[in-house]
């Protein structure tokens, strides 16, 4: 792993020093390695990553949403040497996830705390992220329960669609699936699904343009339980969210819980949702599941992927670059079966996974287990690909890593 000194500016941050390295790791001769663009002692660590919209795009500046005290955006600057860290949002506010429309709007999704409540909340910047404001709270709609929202996308028509999940009134047990639509780039907002029963959460979503032969659509991943069961869930909808239809139910075995964390789609309109099992009876493991029909029908890529018996094993956000190869970021067990940031590609060409060395799979420090775990991915136009997250060494860190392009 390459190091690159991060430097918070003086007039943003002038106690913190966001330059730790993290100790370069072996790498195969003829790979490139993943380089530690900042760091930043941050707790909760980062939850997403996502291209600047009006960065070049051969060295692309990056938004990362999470919870910090400098904010819950923050901007890293790459035309600079080092790479500059500021911040785009200072609202004390938890990032799930960030998005943009077509045209140029960011938002970012999760939650704000009032009092001992969680409550859904949707931000949205006109201007590059150089100002925010709250487009989309539950004090609106359902003021009465914690809520958060985990995923966020918009179609070609302008719409945005947030999903999570939320308790719905101060006496609900168990949380509900609920996709808020927000017409004319986040205008006016209405809920347009809710789950039938609890025990549901979305985690995650994507706008698939339609291609011949490969129908499009707005998806929605995560778990509902309709019975005894949690199932890994899939819902798509083909006409700007007016209804929606379950295009997958599934669990990985018997008595077994399915949980679907993430979603992308490649060029081809190929779309990949990642999740992972649950079980009294076992660790739980990885799965990618893969419809290349518009969610018709769907083949499991990988099956039950973990490292020890470490509990919190999961992939958190994936992403594809234009060729079709797969980034799964998530955790793993460490060498004391505590969280190990963890990357997982499918190459498209070999049909198979993780044709690199085995140091590009975890970027941490050899001979130590720094802990923590990848939380969010993306891939730049040219192919190079950012991870954030969490890592652990007697402090907590917020990281941005970069691996560059072939």
């Amino acid at each position: 792993m390459k190091h690159r000194h991060s430097f918070l500016p003086t007039s943003d941050f002038t106690t913190v020093l966001a330059g730790a390295l993290l100790a370069a790791a072996a790498l195969n001769a003829h790979a490139q390695g993943w380089e530690t663009l900042a760091t930043l002692e941050s707790p909760k660590g980062g939850n997403a990553v996502m291209i600047n919209p009006f960065s070049d795009p051969a060295l692309p500046g990056l938004f990362i949403g999470g919870a910090t005290s400098f904010g819950s955006v923050l901007h890293l600057d790459q035309s600079t040497d080092p790479a500059t860290l500021s911040s785009s949002d200072p609202t004390s506010f938890q990032v799930q996830r960030l998005g943009s429309d077509d045209s140029g709007n960011l938002y970012s999704v999760g939650y704000a705390t009032l009092g001992s409540q969680s409550l859904w909340q949707v931000r949205k910047s006109e201007d590059g992220g150089v100002t925010w404001g709250v487009v989309d709270n539950a004090s609106t709609w359902s003021p009465n329960g914690n809520s958060t929202a985990f995923g966020v996308t918009a179609d070609s028509s302008g719409n945005i669609y947030v999903s999570g999940q939320a308790y719905l009134s101060t006496r609900a047990r168990m949380p509900y699936w609920v996709i808020r639509k927000g017409a004319n780039h986040g205008q006016s907002w209405s809920t347009v699904f809710t789950s039938s029963k609890a025990i549901a959460i979305g985690s995650a979503m994507k706008f698939v343009p339609g291609l011949p032969g490969k129908p499009g659509g707005v998806f929605s991943v995560g778990r509902q339980t309709p019975g005894g069961v949690t199932q890994w869930t899939v819902l798509r909808s083909r006409n700007s969210g007016l209804s929606w239809e379950t295009v997958d139910a599934w669990t990985p075995a018997k008595n077994t819980a399915g949980i679907a964390t993430g979603v992308a789609s490649d060029g081809q309109g190929n779309l990949f949702v990642i999740g992972y099992d649950y079980s009294s009876q076992s660790t739980p493991g990885w799965y990618v599941r893969a419809s290349s029909d518009g969610g018709s029908s769907w083949q499991t890529m990988l099956t039950k992927y973990s490292e020890t018996s470490f509990s919190q094993t999961m992939p958190n956000d994936v992403a594809a670059d234009s060729n079709g190869n797969l980034y799964v970021v998530g955790v793993t067990g460490g060498l004391d079966n505590s969280g190990s940031w963890t990357v997982r590609r499918w190459d498209a060409t070999m049909q198979t996974w993780d044709q690199w060395p085995i140091a590009l799979r975890f970027p941490s420090a050899p001979g130590i287990d720094w802990g923590g775990a990848a939380r969010g991915v993306a891939v730049s136009a040219a192919g190079a690909v950012y991870a954030t997250g969490r890592m652990v060494n007697a402090s907590s860190w917020l990281v941005v890593q970069r691996l560059p392009a072939n």
